[in-house]
């Protein structure tokens, strides 16, 4: 009994402390003050908010499950937290604004707010590192080639720089790549990119090329 209860403290200590962390790298305003955004984190909610606005909502990566939000929030916030709603909605003017419905919710669960977040490609440092809709960037329209070129570059690095053709990169996941930046894998023997059945081509040609 003393050890699930000093266990269940030590999780509610990290939990609260990851908390911190998160609050601490979005949060503008000083302690015992109301809560207000940093610079930086409404950058970034004005970038998910144009994005999510140019964007069918067809093209866009869902937002976090109804479900998943906060029982605190109520059922009429959580009907704030839709791309339908985030179409609508003015960035800071107005009633239920995008920036007061954001703040509400990182008052309430800082963790959730990042997940949103995330779901739109933005990462813990605030950062887009990837498109959250299945349509190439705007500043890619006009540069399909360019585009194309720059996919091969990556796939040559991840295949050969990183992986060294060996059987890690059919089992390496897109959010390792940071990781094993900073690693010295140990070498496999190259076996190529063909499965082990019929010899087939794993890696089929980027589409277009």
């Amino acid at each position: 009994m003393e050890v699930a209860v000093g266990m269940n403290a030590i999780a509610q200590k990290a939990h609260q402390t990851l908390q911190n962390v998160l609050e601490a790298r979005i949060r503008g305003s000083k302690a015992g003050e109301d809560f207000a955004f940093n610079a930086r984190a409404l950058t970034a909610l004005k970038e998910m908010h144009e994005n999510v606005k140019r964007t069918p909502i067809e093209f866009l990566s869902p937002l976090p499950k109804r479900e998943n939000l906060p029982d605190f929030l109520g059922d009429e916030s959580k009907d704030l937290i839709t791309l339908e709603k985030i179409k609508q909605v003015e960035f800071d003017q107005g009633t239920d604004n995008l920036v007061s419905t954001m703040v509400m919710l990182a008052t309430i669960d800082v963790k959730c707010f990042f997940s949103v977040l995330q779901s739109q490609g933005f990462d813990l440092w605030l950062t887009q590192a990837t498109t959250a809709s299945y349509l190439p960037p705007p500043c890619f329209t006009n540069h399909r080639n360019d585009l194309i070129s720059h996919l091969e570059s990556v796939r040559t690095m991840v295949e050969t720089t990183l992986c060294r053709e060996s059987k890690l990169v059919v089992h390496l996941e897109p959010s390792a790549l940071r990781v094993l930046c900073m690693l010295d894998v140990e070498k496999e023997e190259s076996i190529g990119y063909f499965n082990d059945e019929g010899l087939e081509d794993n890696y089929p040609k980027i589409v277009g090329k």
